[in-house]
Formats: structure tokens, C-alpha cells, sequence
């Protein structure tokens, strides 16, 4: 392929649009001012997009509660995004569904980017480039922890090299800019968009991916569970009449510390977390409700389901030992899945065209988990082929942790190496 996609003109655009969305971080189902970016750019690049309450139409999903969203698009409607755009996606109708046809005729190939932040502070670190250079996250409590800003941020500039380049493609080209993949929960709204797709490709900055310049194919992803639990005991007073009460906390703690305890199966992976647990509202008070916040993994869908049927059996026998009632909510899930074999040559040759990349790894193992494998599972079942990539960064401070960052030169290989890889198909 002749074609060069990534100029130094849309290299510059995606690290300034990586840098206002990492100044802007949004958590899952109100990522309201990123939409709007979104839809604003591909709209005008001339893209046919779908967003809003037609994006999920028929779609049961998960949602915020209503003060936590009105308080989202209060802060993204102070922040700039107008308030007829606002009405269109309110109540956590978040994300885009773009789509551009060729005059060759050709395959569906779908590129998906995930747009979500964490709930995370961002460090104060002098030395940290987002507060050097004046990025740092503008929301409490909210960072891009993982990368999205970049996916997100390539995504578009993807869109841009796509439509200034549409000699070197056929067929279609749709780009999914989901939200929710923290807590595995955007994806299984979005598997309509990929039924007919014939390819489907996602990818991650760093992960497995280590230093700037790899670029790894994904072999496989773990399986997991994201779990809710809430405790409903009785209230009293601690020390007068401790036994006429019913301690939720107690029952979630008990919880906790049997969950550490699953007999684990000798033939793979499994891991459990219980990430937060809250509860009682002083110390003299016998704690009447209790919150628990829990994942399981697994290293195969099977290994998920069985530490997750384990841990929600654990979670039931609460009420009849410690006598609290308990409310189960699975919020998201993901399962096991890998690249199609057929894809990895085609990812091969845009790596070593492209000339961005000093190492190619055909198979990796991601060693996380991603709800791109829903959308993989359903385009694989469906007779299409999935590719997922990881592109090394140079990562400073780790995934999912208040110092992360990464090189955003890596932002140019992405792209160039996603256009490349969905123009050979």
C-alpha cells in the first residue's frame, strides 16, 4: 500500500485532542462532553453518525443514578457542550456509531476505540507531563488511568486519514467510539453495531506492550465479572442492645474474607477483588447497610463463571448466617476470546510498511481484561474475523494508577498502523 495516512498535521491535532480529553475525564455512561467532541468532529469530517437514544435504541443497559448524572451533564453543560446536544444524550446515552462508504466495492471493517476514564485522582507530581504541561484532570475523583484519552484521541485522528484518504479503501468503514469498558459494561450495548461486520479491530497502548515501537498482536483476554453487593442489616445501639441489630458490615466483611479463600482449579488463571467496601454510619451504631464492589477473572470464560458462581453462592449464604439481606447486581462481563489467526499476517505487513514499528509480536497474552471481546465473540460467531493490538508507550507509572501517562508519539503508530491494517482487508 502506497498510502501514507498520518501527517504531521493530524499528529499534532490527536495530541492536542488527546490532551483536552485527558483534562476532561469522564466516568462510564457520562462521557458527555467526550461525545460531543466526538460527534462534532466526525460530523464534520462528513461521516454518517449515530449517537444519542437512537445509538441504544432497544438496548437494556446499565445507569448512573439520577443525581450522578444530572450532576455529569451539569459539569459538561458548564464546560461548553450545548444544551440542545446535551437533551439528545442524557440519562447515559453516551458514545458514537460513525460510518463512511468507498466507491470500491469491499468488505465492513469496524474500528472500535473506548472512551471512558477511571475513578482515580491524578497525582500532583511536579515531574508528572500532564501537570508539567497544564493537562492534568480538571474532575476530582477522574482520570484517564489507561490510555482511552489516547484511543479516543487516535480514533478521530484515524477518522481524519481515513476520509482524506478514500482511494485506499473499499467497502465501508465504521468507527465505534464505545463507552463503559471499565466495568466491562459499554460493550454488550454495542454488539448490534457489530453483527455484519466483517472485521473487527481494536487495540490498547501498552498493557503487553512495553517499550515505544512494539506492537503486539493479542492472543487472548481474561474473562470477568464486575459485581455489586449491597448489605441490608438492622440498626442499634452498640452498647445497650448490640444484639438487636443485624450488622451488614460484619456480613460484607465476612464476605470479603471468604472470597480470598475460593478453592482455586489447578488448570488456569482465576483471580478475585474486592476493589471497595463502605458501610455503617457511626462507630456507636450497628451498621445497618453495607456496599461491596467485587470483580472475579478468569483465564478462560469457564474459570470466570465458576469463581463468580462460587463467590455470588458465598455472597447468598450471608443471609442466613449473618441474617442481612443482600442485593447481587452484575453490572458487566466479559469473556475469554482471541485474534482470528487469518488476521495476523494482514497486521504483520502494515507494522513492517509502515515502518513505525521496531518489534512485531504475533502473539501475546494481554494478561487483563477487556469487553472488546464481547464485540470480538459476536463477530467471530457471526462468521467475521476480530484483531486486537497492543502498541508499547513507554508507559510511566502503570495502568490504572494516579501516575500514569504515556509517550504520546505512539499516537502516530496507532493510527497509521489501524489505517493500514483496515485498508489491506
Amino acid at each position: 500500500m502506497n498510502c501514507k495516512f498520518i501527517n504531521s498535521e493530524t499528529e499534532n491535532e490527536m495530541v492536542f485532542t488527546r490532551r483536552e480529553l485527558h483534562k476532561y475525564p469522564e466516568e462510564a455512561f457520562a462521557e458527555y462532553k467526550t461525545t460531543y467532541m466526538i460527534v462534532k468532529r466526525l460530523t464534520e469530517l462528513g461521516y454518517k453518525v449515530t449517537y444519542g437514544r437512537e445509538l441504544y435504541e432497544n438496548v437494556e443497559k446499565w445507569h448512573n443514578d439520577e443525581a450522578s448524572d444530572a450532576a455529569a451533564a451539569e459539569r459538561a453543560a458548564y464546560e461548553g457542550v450545548p444544551v440542545d446536544f446535551l437533551e439528545k444524550i442524557k440519562g447515559g446515552y453516551t458514545g458514537a456509531v460513525a460510518e463512511m462508504k468507498f466507491d470500491k466495492e469491499g468488505t465492513l471493517k469496524l474500528l472500535r476505540f473506548d472512551i471512558d476514564a477511571l475513578k482515580l485522582d491524578e497525582t500532583t507530581e511536579k515531574e508528572h507531563i500532564p501537570n508539567k504541561e497544564g493537562f492534568r484532570s480538571c474532575h476530582t475523583g477522574l482520570m484517564h488511568g489507561c490510555g482511552h484519552d489516547g484511543h479516543t484521541a487516535a480514533g478521530l485522528g484515524i477518522a481524519r486519514a481515513v476520509a482524506e484518504n478514500k482511494d485506499c479503501f473499499s467497502g465501508r468503514i465504521r468507527l465505534l467510539f464505545q463507552p463503559a469498558e471499565e466495568g466491562a459494561m459499554g460493550a454488550k450495548c454495542m454488539k448490534k453495531y457489530v453483527k455484519d461486520a466483517d472485521f473487527c479491530i481494536g487495540a490498547h497502548i501498552g498493557i503487553c506492550a512495553d517499550k515505544l515501537g512494539e506492537i503486539d498482536v493479542v492472543s487472548d483476554f481474561l474473562a470477568t465479572s464486575k459485581i455489586d453487593i449491597e448489605f441490608f442489616g438492622r440498626a442499634s445501639h452498640a452498647g445497650i442492645a448490640p444484639e438487636k441489630g443485624i450488622n451488614a458490615l460484619w456480613a460484607a466483611a465476612a464476605l470479603t474474607n471468604a472470597a480470598y479463600n475460593i478453592p482455586r482449579p489447578d488448570f488456569g488463571r482465576t483471580m478475585i477483588n474486592v476493589g471497595t467496601l463502605t458501610g455503617g454510619t457511626a462507630r456507636n451504631i450497628i451498621a445497618d447497610y453495607a456496599y461491596m464492589q467485587a470483580e472475579t477473572r478468569g483465564q478462560s470464560t469457564e474459570l470466570n463463571e465458576y469463581m463468580k458462581n462460587e463467590f455470588l453462592s458465598l455472597a447468598k449464604n450471608c443471609e442466613e448466617i449473618y441474617g442481612a439481606k443482600v442485593k447481587i447486581t452484575v453490572l458487566g462481563e466479559a469473556v475469554s476470546e482471541s485474534t482470528s489467526a487469518e488476521m495476523i499476517p494482514f497486521a504483520k505487513k502494515a507494522a513492517m510498511d509502515s515502518g513505525l514499528g521496531e518489534k512485531f509480536c504475533e502473539r501475546k497474552s494481554f494478561g487483563a481484561s477487556e469487553d472488546f471481546s464481547v464485540l470480538a465473540k459476536t463477530v467471530q460467531e457471526n462468521g467475521g474475523k476480530s484483531l486486537y493490538l497492543a502498541f508499547g508507550a513507554d508507559i510511566k507509572g502503570g495502568h490504572h494508577t494516579s501516575g500514569f501517562d504515556f509517550d504520546e508519539r505512539v499516537l502516530k503508530i496507532f493510527a497509521e498502523n489501524m489505517c493500514r491494517t483496515a485498508g489491506e482487508i
